[in-house]
């Protein structure tokens, strides 16, 4: 999708109250996206980073929301998803680690 229309959508889920749902990967909305609009977020495709994982919840978390917001990560035990979340815990116990 090109950016006019990936604005469109954003646009859309943002300011149409019958929009409700907005189904999309990490890769698809591209840096600096609001989705203020969230009251829930579900994190279906995990990437390598916990970095990555940070800036799609900043996404929902941004100035402009005024609401409380649920994310939740899914992966089920023994697929590439559950290793890459054991991955991306333990990278993050030790970048917090290492930043005190």
């Amino acid at each position: 999708m090109d950016g006019d229309r990936r604005q469109q959508v954003v646009d859309r889920f943002q300011t149409d109250p019958t929009t409700r749902v907005l189904v999309t990967t990490m890769g698809a909305l591209g840096v600096g996206v609001t989705l203020t609009a969230a009251r829930h977020m579900i994190v279906a495709e995990l990437p390598w980073t916990p970095g990555a994982v940070e800036q799609m919840i900043d996404r929902v978390h941004r100035i402009g929301q005024h609401g409380e917001v649920t994310a939740q990560l899914i992966c089920a035990d023994g697929t590439i998803d559950g290793f890459i979340a054991t991955h991306i815990a333990e990278k993050g116990k030790h970048i917090r680690t290492l930043m005190q």
